[in-house]
């Protein structure tokens, strides 16, 4: 079973969880918006023949973001599916040092996945393609933006993951 995750209090930690319990809430609000202009924009099609412009886009930017944060806020409270169908029979030790090892390897991917994007990000940056829409190029400007802070954050809670995992095997 899942650890309850206990919110620190103080320190680098403190600002962290603050940090991911505001683009939780931050994604509710972004989600619930984004049903009442979809709705909106269901009503000015069929009703008045005038559609809004901006509905899909903006409804794919507020996806990847709600996806994003939340992922990264349910990481953190360890409520998603786990596989462990065979490390379920090993000693509690060993299943809680296979947990530190495989949240280790995950959070180096994700620092590595976090440069990649984040260089695309400059480059698409430096290209104007935030500004200037070259082929759709825009969209991916938009979009990489809340995934680079989403790939780090993902990353740190890994490695605090594996942290506090090494630590309760100490103990």
């Amino acid at each position: 079973k899942a650890t309850t995750h206990k919110p620190a209090t103080t320190g680098f930690w403190a600002v962290f969880d603050k940090i991911l319990d505001f683009f939780a809430i931050l994604s509710c609000i972004a989600l619930l918006a984004i049903s009442f202009i979809v709705v909106a924009d269901v009503i000015m099609r069929y009703a008045f023949s005038k559609p809004f412009g901006f509905t899909t886009p903006l409804a794919e930017l507020v996806l990847v973001c709600v996806l994003s944060f939340g992922a990264t806020y349910l990481l953190r409270e360890q409520d998603f599916i786990r596989v462990d169908i065979l490390v379920q029979f090993l000693p509690k030790k060993v299943r809680l040092f296979i947990r530190a090892i495989t949240n280790i390897l995950s959070g180096i991917i994700f620092l590595f996945i976090f440069y990649g994007a984040g260089m695309k990000l400059i480059e698409l940056i430096k290209d104007k393609a935030i500004i200037i829409n070259s082929g759709g190029n825009w969209l991916h400007a938009i979009f990489a933006a809340p995934m680079v802070v989403f790939y780090l954050l993902v990353a740190v809670q890994f490695f605090r993951d594996a942290y506090q995992t090494l630590a309760s095997i100490r103990s």
